[in-house]
């Protein structure tokens, strides 16, 4: 009987599970394709297979993590969302481990549909995806895709797992949901909160950074060195680890800082300059852990890019030769999770436009214009841009000082920051900001006014 419901609530509200089924389109793309390389790396000599096994793993690992992360996000939208329909779940007798079934079952059904479509996607990409891979080896040959099906059902069944595991969280709040919620019509993106989990999650990543930090000064270049290979790739490793953690660390700390840290540097364009720049800075001020729900994969897909050209810019502009370390393979490894990411931040933005609705419904109400409200949504949506570069420049500038260090005094290394792929980042996250929240702005005057109250 459960499965049934489901199945009608998904049909009914199959609107908000669209970013999910992204995800696990995007998720079960990368994944298959990573896993029919595994398998031919496994039809091959080993010494031919021990680079392919090598990068592979890697890949699979980061973008396991990534799907888990957007997943789990764009599930929590998509409960908030619907919180109204599962409230009422419960008014009419169902008990909250069977709600708790409920979400996971339309999330099983949203991963089924995705892995359809994305193992289709990743047999079709895993060809071009592996000549490159095999590019940035010492393999001077074309390696033809060995499909094997016991390889793509694993891949589903990977895709599926990782699915439902991060779907729990939003099931629990589902099952949790109070009765009252029944009363309420609005969508509202979820707050993120700063919870006992979250605390400790931010005390592990506080401790994970101090240990890199703190091991990335027991490794020293020296471009004169016969094992110099190795000490680039020891501080190219950590000094990536290091600027991964702390931007995590940042994305952890989001509801405790965000807002107060856009409205500190934000407040340099006084009132009487731009009522519309001050406007949407109180939206940001008061919007409590919303910010923090914006901000976090926006800074995330800002960061990482930075972060990658940062450490390499400086240990080439470290070498005497002038060039660094072959960046093809850290490409290869991480590139499939960026990807990840940077789409999962894309849709977490859009799907949060969705309880925009509202606010200006109120400036409707105020009389406020059209235009004037696209302006305040550039402006808002300007601030979070900046807000996310500004963060990682910060991040960039420790990561660059950190790795620059280890080179040799007489040198004199300078940290070459990754700013310009991190502004083009930031400047693409802008455009994606713009484009979501206005939308809500384009169709205000359709809105019902009545939901406002």
């Amino acid at each position: 009987m459960m499965v049934k419901v489901a199945v009608k609530q998904l049909r009914r509200t199959w609107r908000v599970w669209v970013g999910a089924l992204v995800m696990v389109i995007v998720g079960a793309t990368g994944i298959t394709a990573v896993r029919l390389h595994l398998a031919t790396a496994g039809t091959m000599p080993s010494e031919k297979a021990r680079a392919i096994f090598s990068l592979a793993y890697g890949e699979i690992v980061f973008l396991i993590v990534a799907s888990v992360a957007m997943l789990a996000s764009t599930a929590r939208y998509a409960v908030a969302a619907t919180r109204a329909e599962y409230a009422r779940l419960q008014l009419v007798g169902v008990l909250p481990r069977q709600v708790f079934t409920i979400v996971l079952v339309q999330l099983l059904a949203v991963g089924v549909i995705g892995v359809v479509f994305g193992s289709g996607l990743g047999i079709v990409c895993a060809q071009p995806t592996l000549d490159y891979m095999v590019h940035q080896t010492t393999l001077q040959q074309t390696v033809p895709v060995v499909y094997l099906a016991h390889s793509i059902v694993i891949s589903a069944l990977i895709v599926l797992v990782v699915t439902l595991f991060s779907g729990v969280r939003s099931a629990r709040a589902a099952s949790l949901m109070p009765a009252l919620w029944a009363l309420r019509e609005t969508e509202e993106t979820p707050a993120v909160k700063f919870s006992c989990g979250r605390l400790i999650f931010t005390l592990v990543l506080a401790v994970c950074t101090i240990a890199l930090a703190v091991g990335i000064q027991f490794v020293r270049i020296d471009p004169h060195q016969e094992r110099v290979d190795a000490a680039i790739s020891g501080v190219a490793i950590l000094g990536i680890l290091l600027g991964l953690c702390l931007i995590s660390l940042l994305a952890a700390l989001a509801p405790l800082l965000s807002s107060g840290f856009i409205s500190v540097w934000s407040a340099i364009i006084p009132m009487r300059l731009s009522a519309s720049w001050n406007i949407a800075r109180r939206f940001i001020q008061h919007s409590g852990g919303r910010s923090a729900a914006i901000l976090t994969p926006v800074l995330i897909a800002v960061g990482l890019p930075g972060i990658l050209y940062t450490v390499y810019d400086t240990i080439a502009t470290g070498m005497s030769s002038g060039s660094g370390p072959n960046t093809g393979g850290l490409s290869v490894i991480l590139s499939p999770a960026l990807l990840t990411t940077t789409i999962g931040a894309a849709t977490i933005i859009f799907m949060g436009s969705l309880s925009r609705s509202r606010d200006f419904a109120l400036l409707v109400l105020t009389g406020v214009s059209r235009a004037v409200i696209a302006r305040i949504v550039v402006f808002e949506s300007l601030m979070y841009a900046l807000s996310s570069f500004l963060l990682a420049l910060g991040v960039m500038a420790v990561v660059g000082f950190s790795v620059s260090s280890r080179f040799p005094a007489e040198t004199k290394v300078t940290s070459a920051l990754g700013w310009d792929v991190a502004a083009v980042s930031a400047g693409c996250a802008w455009v994606i900001l713009c484009l979501a929240n206005l939308a809500p702005v384009l169709r205000y005057n359709r809105l019902k006014l009545v939901s406002t109250t």
